[in-house]
């Protein structure tokens, strides 16, 4: 009998730890979630991003030189994209950018931007997003996991419309890997973990 109690109570213990470290992880990933949301909001809603996203979209050049009279426009862009870059928590996104259904590059459907002002590639192309054919009648979407078409890992990404009034003008996105969220989440776990004892 004592020992049949002495591994009820030690079955019991794991499975009041296991529920403790999911609810650590499941409230450590909404809030996560939230920062994400949140950060992409600032952007779509930002004079500086819808100022840029109209500039690109008028036919202007996606990237302006220095001595163009316009150059305040990119780099006011461009301090925004890599303010959220930049000073994020735990160093979670692997990319910030801006796409618009302009043609901006060399690509042949739309324009990706990036944070640092790098321009989508030839092979680019806006309507094959996974989150671009998602995003239909709704204003934001958290996608699913997809093979990143760079560096051919798994990645998910936060992407919203943005809007000029009620015109939709592009969109903002933030990419994390996968195994970039893992990490953050163990250790956070593990963390919270060490606290408590």
């Amino acid at each position: 009998i004592v020992s049949t109690l002495y591994w009820v109570g030690v079955h019991n213990s794991r499975e009041e730890n296991a529920i403790y470290q999911n609810q650590i992880v499941t409230t450590s990933f909404i809030d996560i979630m939230d920062t994400i949301e949140s950060d992409a909001h600032k952007l779509a809603t930002d004079s500086d991003i819808i100022d840029y996203l109209n500039y690109v979209n008028e036919g202007n050049p996606a990237i302006v030189n220095v001595a163009d009279p316009d150059f305040e426009i990119y780099s006011n862009y461009l301090i925004q994209a890599e303010s959220v870059m930049n000073y994020q928590v735990d160093g979670l996104y692997d990319l910030v950018y801006l796409a618009t259904e302009t043609e901006c590059s060399s690509g042949p459907d739309g324009c990706g931007i990036t944070y640092n002002g790098q321009l989508s590639f030839a092979d680019w192309e806006l309507s094959q997003r996974p989150w671009y054919t998602a995003i239909t009648g709704i204003t934001s979407i958290l996608t699913d996991p997809y093979t990143d078409g760079l560096t051919g890992e798994y990645v998910i990404s936060y992407v919203e419309k943005v809007f000029d009034n009620a015109t939709l003008i592009g969109y903002v996105g933030i990419d994390i890997k996968l195994t970039n969220l893992a990490i953050v989440l163990t250790d956070i776990q593990e963390n919270k973990v060490q606290d408590d004892n």
